[in-house]
C-alpha cells in the first residue's frame, strides 16, 4: 500500500489511531483501488462485501429505486462507506446505491480483512462501533424527517439534523446541505412549491436565513420547540 494512502486511511475517524504497520501489513495484500467515470456505479458493483473509502473526487449515495433519483448524501475525499454491510449473514436487498460524481478513484478494503484488522487492534474496534452508533443516529433523525408531517416540519427537523452533524454547537450557525434545492425536496418527499413556502415560512417567523446554498438557523431552539413536538 502507497504510503500516501496510507497516511489518508489514518487520517479517517475509522482508523484514526490504528497501528501504523498492522494496519498497512493486514491491508497490502487484500484492498484494490480503481477509478471510476461519471455516473459509473462504484456500489454495488459485485458480490463480495467492502469496507470502501473514497480516495480522490466524489460520489452520490443514492436510493436503491432507480426509477427515482433520491439523492441520500454526497461523499467526498476521505469519507467512508460500507460499513453496517460487513459481516452481516443474512443477505438482503440493496437500500442505496452509490455513484460516482465526476472522475473518482476508491479504495476497497475486503470484508476478511477489515474483520482480522478489528481482531487485533482494539482501537480500530471502537472506531468501528461509534462509527456504527453514529450512522444510527443519522438515520434516525432522517427517519423523523421523512415522517415528520407538514413541509414546514420536515424542513426543520432536516436543518436540524445537520446541525446536530456540525462541530459547531453556537446558538446561531450556518449549516450547509449537500443536496440541492431539487434533490432535497425528493429526499424530503416534498414538491418543490411546498419546499419553497417552508422556507418562506421559517424565514418569517425568524427561525432561519437564506445564505446562497447554506441556512443560518437564527433560533434553532425556538424552531425546535416549535416544531418537533
Amino acid at each position: 500500500m502507497e504510503k500516501e494512502t496510507l497516511n489518508m486511511l489514518l487520517d479517517i475517524p475509522l482508523f484514526k489511531g490504528a497501528n501504523e504497520k498492522l494496519l498497512s501489513s493486514l491491508l497490502i495484500d487484500g484492498s484494490s483501488i480503481r477509478s471510476f467515470n461519471s455516473g459509473e456505479a462504484i456500489s454495488p458493483c459485485s458480490d463480495e462485501k467492502n469496507l470502501v473509502v473514497i480516495l480522490g473526487g466524489s460520489a452520490e449515495v443514492l436510493s436503491a429505486d432507480t426509477e427515482r433519483k433520491v439523492l441520500l448524501r454526497t461523499l467526498a475525499e476521505g469519507d467512508v462507506f460500507g460499513v453496517a454491510e460487513l459481516f452481516g449473514r443474512n443477505g438482503g436487498d440493496e437500500v442505496s446505491r452509490v455513484v460516482s460524481k465526476g472522475k473518482s478513484k476508491v479504495l476497497f478494503l475486503p470484508e476478511s480483512k477489515v474483520g482480522e484488522l478489528l481482531e487485533r487492534d482494539r482501537t480500530v474496534m471502537y472506531n468501528y462501533l461509534n462509527f456504527l452508533c453514529c450512522r444510527i443516529r443519522f438515520l434516525n433523525r432522517r427517519i423523523t424527517c421523512f415522517t415528520a408531517g407538514s413541509a414546514e416540519r420536515r424542513l426543520a427537523l432536516y436543518l436540524d439534523s445537520l446541525f446536530e452533524e456540525s462541530d459547531d454547537k453556537n446558538k446561531s450557525v450556518k449549516v450547509t446541505p449537500d443536496v440541492s434545492m431539487n434533490a432535497l425536496a425528493l429526499t424530503l418527499d416534498i414538491g418543490r412549491a411546498s419546499l419553497y413556502r417552508a422556507l418562506e415560512t421559517l424565514t418569517e417567523d425568524g427561525f432561519i436565513e437564506k445564505d446562497g446554498k447554506s441556512f443560518l438557523l437564527k433560533d434553532r431552539e425556538k424552531m425546535i420547540k416549535k416544531y418537533n413536538k
